[in-house]
């Protein structure tokens, strides 16, 4: 780094620990690019565990694109400036996860090959270059970035038991009283 600080412990160690735990159960997912022009574009994802962003090594996420035409600015943006910011949160837990990096756009088969989702291939990946990493209290649904009403349905709905019953969806902190991140 230029200014002679030192890496974050998170990043100095990679995606690992109360990060990597985010990742994996992350059931929000919230990405900002920049346009052509410079102006700032937030793309809010809802997620199920494990689908969203998968780790694929110490300094690297891949995020699926099932239906690139869903997310056609983001990717637009990315082409012309590859810097990224992501928020990725867990509900039951109240943990959250900014990262910033650079991303670029994959076809490569065995990357998508590693991201099948219920039977379906994505159509391409953005792979992000974690330069950055912050694991912090996630906010309340109020606080959310984007659409407040899709952000407090996010969070109503992951923590609703009598919704899933006895069975709530992994990643939602409530099928343990204990979700080990720390």
């Amino acid at each position: 780094m230029e200014t002679g600080q030192s890496p974050s412990p998170e990043v100095a160690l990679g995606l690992r620990g109360a990060a990597r735990q985010i990742i994996d159960d992350a059931r929000y997912l919230s990405l900002t690019t920049a346009g052509p022009d410079g102006d700032w574009h937030g793309d809010m994802r809802r997620t199920r565990p494990g689908a969203g962003a998968a780790v694929f090594d110490a300094n690297t996420i891949l995020i699926p694109e099932f239906d690139a035409t869903a997310h056609r600015q983001t990717l637009r943006n990315l082409l012309v400036h590859p810097q990224i910011s992501l928020w990725l949160a867990t509900a039951a837990v109240r943990r959250g996860l900014h990262l910033a990096g650079k991303a670029q756009l994959s076809i490569q088969p065995e990357l998508l090959g590693g991201l099948i989702d219920d039977g379906r291939v994505p159509a391409l990946a953005i792979v992000v270059h974690v330069e950055r990493i912050t694991v912090c209290d996630a906010p309340a649904p109020a606080e959310l970035p984007g659409a407040g009403g899709e952000a407090a349905r996010f969070w109503r709905d992951a923590l609703d038991l009598d919704r899933w019953g006895d069975s709530p969806p992994a990643g939602t902190g409530r099928e343990t009283t204990d979700p080990g991140i720390g």
